[in-house]
């Protein structure tokens, strides 16, 4: 795989590589010698949803790409492992259908080589161009003892960091359908500790392999997508003139080939999902009137901002699955009804806040007389789906927000599996979080190794950011520069878009 040259800052040597990673699927063609030998598998077709809701079009079609390879489980350590499916380099398949293979190319190679030359530090411009798929990226040493070797973190969605904040070293980076991120990789010593476990000798060649390591999305086995373990990429760093120290890789690379762990790997255990209403005996109504979603004036000093809450949910033969996005303007209180205010969020998104610390952002009350009848254990289908409408291409945006106007979002994640919030037009800043409700490792995968306390920077501009089940994000967009009109927001699993979960903003003219 080749790079580009550059030059930095100190007249070193700089290569540039672009790393496009999206998984396709084949079947084999049999006795048709003069024609293709594979034919892509396609999702099922489906009428233009122009004039009818994304429920409506998609119809009860399911993606039965998940299950290419066969079930996966997900061991104690939180690795997931093949069941009954092979794994090679840069693909897999189910044991009982060998023709049929899910390949997972990397800027439309399969497996390829990437040689780092003594040296040289290289910049990797990561992209997850897949439709659905998440990777939880690896860069592991093929040793005795396999390290796993870190990732300088240097921008995000296109958006630089400032230099005050480059060191974000990471061993695991999640890449989301359409998260990019720009990685620096560099050897012991340059920038670096030379004794840290986390980076290549210059003196040795060291064999090493890009991989995913799977991820499971849900709080449990029967929520969310569980996606496979498979090798990408082979990386070989190169030795420096003269100094070079032999190095054997072992004769097998840990994960390639069938899984066979050393123990057998075991579901999630069982976990208590992001947790759903009681009926109450309180005499509270629903009332879908006093939702408005229009253009407002979002200040620090009030505890007015947009609510914006993903779901979810399976009712079987009673409805099918449904996805949507609720969306209003909200006054933020606590549990015992006291006010929560922009100011209060922005003072605690400033410092680390320990993951069992009690957050502000946790503890505002989402109760609603309508969120319980569209999600209780009784719920009728036609509830959720009123509460989390699916998109719809004509009728009133979702919301309306006046140009030039800066405003306050709480995103939450009601459901019981990982979305990836993305939004078009536009790019924002996040001011706090807390991950903290998700409670499951399996869930937490969504993150890769930031941790369910993420340290807060708001020089870092983002239009993707992962939503684990449970999850509050509040963040501050600004509808300024070219945002006039009608455009999208969104999660970027495209089989969760395409089903519903996908909302629109219309943004107009401020009122004179």
């Amino acid at each position: 795989m080749e790079a580009e040259r550059r030059s930095d800052a100190a007249g070193g040597s700089l290569e540039v590589r672009y790393l496009g990673f999206k998984d396709i699927q084949v079947s084999k063609l049999k006795d048709r010698p003069d024609q293709p030998r594979f034919r892509l598998i396609e999702f099922p077709l489906r009428p233009d949803p122009a004039d009818r809701s994304a429920k409506d079009a998609f119809g009860d079609q399911t993606d039965a790409r998940k299950n290419r390879c066969g079930k996966l489980v997900v061991g104690a350590s939180g690795e997931l492992a093949y069941v009954e499916g092979v794994s090679v380099p840069g693909q897999c398949w189910h044991e009982q259908h060998p023709d049929q293979r899910w390949i997972f190319t990397v800027s439309g190679q399969v497996h390829p080589r990437i040689t780092v030359k003594a040296g040289h530090s290289e910049v990797w411009h990561l992209a997850n161009i897949g439709a659905d798929v998440t990777y939880r990226l690896r860069l592991e040493t093929l040793e005795e003892h396999p390290r796993r070797l870190a990732f300088d973190v240097r921008a995000l969605d296109g958006a630089a960091f400032p230099p005050d904040w480059t060191r974000r070293r990471h061993t695991e980076i999640v890449l989301m359908p359409g998260a990019r991120v720009e990685v620096l990789i560099q050897r012991c010593g340059q920038g670096t500790d030379a004794s840290s476990p986390d980076c290549v000798d210059p003196s040795r060649r060291v064999e090493a392999r890009l991989r995913t390591a799977g991820i499971a999305t849900g709080v449990d086995a029967d929520s969310g997508d569980q996606w496979p373990p498979v090798d990408l990429a082979s990386v070989v760093f190169e030795a420096a003139p003269g100094r070079s120290r032999a190095f054997i890789p072992s004769l097998h690379a840990p994960g390639s080939g069938p899984a066979t762990p050393e123990r057998e790997p075991s579901s999630p255990a069982p976990a208590s999902k992001v947790s759903t209403p009681l009926r109450s005996a309180e005499s509270a109504t629903c009332d879908y009137r006093r939702y408005q979603a229009g253009p407002a004036e979002f200040r620090v000093d009030s505890n007015l901002v947009r609510l914006i809450r993903f779901n979810n949910r399976d009712f079987g033969e009673q409805g099918g699955e449904l996805f949507g996005i609720h969306v209003e303007n909200f006054r933020m209180l606590d549990q015992a009804g006291r006010s929560i205010a922009v100011a209060d969020l922005l003072a605690e998104g400033r410092v680390a806040r320990p993951e069992s610390q009690t957050s502000a952002i946790g503890s505002i009350s989402l109760e609603d007389p309508c969120w319980r009848t569209a999600t209780g254990e009784h719920a009728d289908p036609a509830q959720f789906a009123r509460f989390y409408p699916a998109f719809k291409m004509d009728g009133d945006p979702n919301l309306t927000a006046a140009h030039g106007e800066q405003e306050y979002w709480l995103l939450v994640n009601d459901s019981d599996e990982c979305h990836n919030f993305h939004i078009h037009q536009t790019k924002f800043v996040v001011l706090d979080a807390d991950f903290s409700a998700g409670g499951r490792p399996s869930a937490a995968q969504c993150l890769g190794d930031r941790g369910l306390a993420p340290p807060i920077n708001r020089n870092v501009l983002h239009d993707n950011y992962p939503l684990l089940p449970g999850a509050r994000v509040f963040l501050m967009i600004r509808f300024d520069a070219a945002k006039l009109g009608r455009f999208v927001f969104h999660c970027h699993i495209l089989e969760h878009e395409d089903k519903g979960m996908m909302a629109t903003i219309g943004v107009v003219d401020r009122p004179p």
